[in-house]
């Protein structure tokens, strides 16, 4: 009889085996080493672009095509040129601009005449009124002209320079990249008629940076 405050385990509870037992009774004692286990997933995916860096490019005037600076596999900077339309909306918007610079050279000349003629008491105060409300309002007529071309995306270098501008080059637009990447898709052909995004136009161009790419499990 075993007492009631000794432990049950017994030295029964172990088998001693020599090497040739426990090799038999297929046990292996080895000690632990760090490893690398070799082992292949298969696991379904679909590379994608990043969406944050595609860009589908369209035109922000209508126009028709008359060069194509990149085609499809080419690889474009910020900034490059694409294609370069002929636009008769832009050269009405330029030549909007060019008059409406003229008309306010000659409204302040007006003005600049009415306020020495005034310092002189030679003109009424009326007429020095009326030359400043005209200069105001050829400034604010010059500057929606300028907002409109901005809003074309031409910017201050370019609208600067067309006062000087060579004939035809008013109806001229050039199609830039607005990132760097290759050219992943291009549907339009020379010669081709396109319409401004805003008028529901198809991209010119798309530009993907495959320098980075997303992985979309299935």
């Amino acid at each position: 009889d075993q007492h009631p405050d000794s432990d049950h385990s017994t030295d029964s509870d172990i088998v001693p085996l020599d090497a040739s037992a426990a090799k038999e009774a297929g046990i292996l004692v080895e000690r632990a080493v760090l490893m690398t286990v070799e082992k292949k997933l298969s696991l379904p995916a679909e590379i994608r672009f990043d969406a944050n860096r595609i860009a589908n490019v369209s035109p922000q005037v209508s126009g028709v095509i008359r060069r194509l600076y990149a085609s499809e596999g080419d690889s474009v900077d910020l900034g490059d040129r694409l294609a370069l339309l002929s636009s008769r909306e832009l050269a009405t918007l330029k030549a909007d601009y060019l008059s409406a610079l003229s008309a306010e050279s000659l409204a302040r000349a007006a003005l600049s005449r009415e306020e020495q003629l005034w310092s002189e008491r030679i003109t009424s105060e009326a007429d020095l009124l009326s030359a400043r409300a005209a200069a105001t309002a050829a400034k604010a007529s010059r500057e929606s002209a300028e907002n409109k071309l901005h809003a074309v995306g031409l910017d201050h270098g370019i609208i600067d320079s067309l006062d000087g501008a060579a004939d035809g080059a008013l109806s001229q637009f050039v199609v830039t990249a607005p990132l760097a990447g290759t050219v992943v898709r291009r549907p339009v052909t020379l010669g081709e008629t396109v319409v401004s995004g805003e008028s529901g136009g198809v991209p010119l161009f798309t530009i993907a940076d495959d320098s980075v790419v997303a992985t979309m499990r299935k």
